[in-house]
């Protein structure tokens, strides 16, 4: 038989302990629930930070292994050569249009600037998309790379390379027939990847210059 006193107690006992067990899930819940959108927007950054990786390095491949055109180049002085003239040893072609982001392109030119001793001059060219040569050898003038190893080819010039239609700075390595062997285009969040790019070029082209 059951005890009439015991049977209330037991149901506020346990209507007590149900009422402390969803304070704790509600509790749980609550806590949880930043993390969890933490998580999601941390996947969403690694998901598109991934997809513009893949886009930069398939940029790249679509480029190397193409014979750069023999485009018209504008000089300081409004002359123009073409770019088969332009010598017979690799150089490093670094290629930058006005409407490029400005940190991105400063960021890499602060770099040629540290790096051009060591690369040789002779083996740098700067091609700017510019509307003149003053406006371009003002964007580069802090590089303190001289102007015969500036020039301005419009925007599109290298029409057959996926990369120019971009709109990003980006580099070329081009042997003495103007064979594309590298291309780069570099990341403003990762400058250390581009320190490492110009330094894989000293030991590949211009060590072997040196031996």
């Amino acid at each position: 038989m059951i005890n009439n006193k015991f049977f209330p107690r037991s149901i506020t006992i346990i209507a007590i302990t149900m009422i402390g067990f969803n304070l704790y899930l509600l509790h749980e819940v609550r806590n949880s629930r930043p993390a969890s959108v933490e998580t999601v927007k941390q996947s969403e950054n690694y998901q598109s930070l991934y997809a513009g990786l893949a886009s930069v390095k398939a940029s790249e491949l679509q480029v190397e292994g193409n014979r750069l055109q023999n485009v018209k180049l504008i000089g300081a002085y409004g002359e123009t050569t073409l770019f088969n003239q332009l010598g017979s040893v690799s150089n490093i072609i670094f290629r930058i249009s006005e409407v490029n982001c400005s940190t991105c392109v400063h960021q890499q030119l602060a770099l040629l600037k540290r790096y051009k001793d060591s690369l040789g001059l002779k083996n740098i060219l700067i091609i700017g998309a510019y509307s003149e040569f003053r406006k371009l050898k003002i964007a580069v003038s802090s590089t303190g790379i001289p102007d015969e190893s500036i020039f301005i080819a419009p925007k599109n010039s290298f029409d057959n390379l996926f990369v120019e239609n971009q709109n990003v700075p980006y580099y070329l390595v081009v042997d003495k027939q103007k064979l594309i062997l590298r291309a780069f285009v570099p990341l403003v969040e990762q400058v250390h990847i581009s320190q490492l790019f110009l330094s894989s070029f000293l030991r590949k082209y211009i060590g072997n210059r040196n031996e």
